[in-house]
């Protein structure tokens, strides 16, 4: 993702990619999903979320976009802070 070149440089905020959807607080899905993908997505979905999480915990910042900008992204995380 472009979030992760220089010029916005994610690591600045404490943003990072991790191999397992288990350690991660967000999930990013960027681009078109292809069938072979979708039982992997699926899979990981599972393992990660719980469905309406806003009803559970507080949500602090809905993203908008679809997909969403790197901007976006930076913005949310930046207000988060």
């Amino acid at each position: 993702m472009h979030m992760a070149a220089a010029r916005y440089d994610q690591g600045r905020l404490g943003l990072l990619f991790l191999a397992s959807s288990v350690k991660s607080d967000v999930m990013i899905i960027a681009g078109t999903l292809i069938n072979k993908m979708a039982s992997v997505l699926r899979k990981l979905y599972d393992q990660a979320s719980i469905c309406f999480c806003d009803r559970i915990v507080p949500v602090d910042i809905y993203v908008p976009g679809c997909p969403t900008t790197a901007e976006a992204l930076l913005y949310s995380a930046f207000n988060l802070r």
